[in-house]
């Protein structure tokens, strides 16, 4: 008797977890996304020389943004 009331409040459980793990995914999505829109942000709103000081013209905004390497020589 006991299994069968177990089993049930197991598959609950799970479901539950999935729900919150699916909303923790959601809210670091969201997050990440955020943080692209402000570096973007930030980047964009500088002049072409600070740019230049700290590495990076303007076409690498979008990239750098999204955290990848833009050095020349790397891949």
């Amino acid at each position: 008797m006991t299994q069968l009331i177990l089993t049930p409040a197991s598959y609950l459980q799970s479901a539950i977890f999935e729900v919150l793990d699916s909303m923790k995914e959601l809210n670091n999505k969201r997050l990440a996304r955020k943080a692209y829109k402000d570096t973007y942000r930030q980047l964009s709103n500088m002049a072409d020389k600070d740019l230049r000081d700290i590495g990076i013209c303007r076409g690498d905004i979008a990239a750098v943004a999204a955290g990848k390497d833009v050095r020349k020589g790397t891949h």
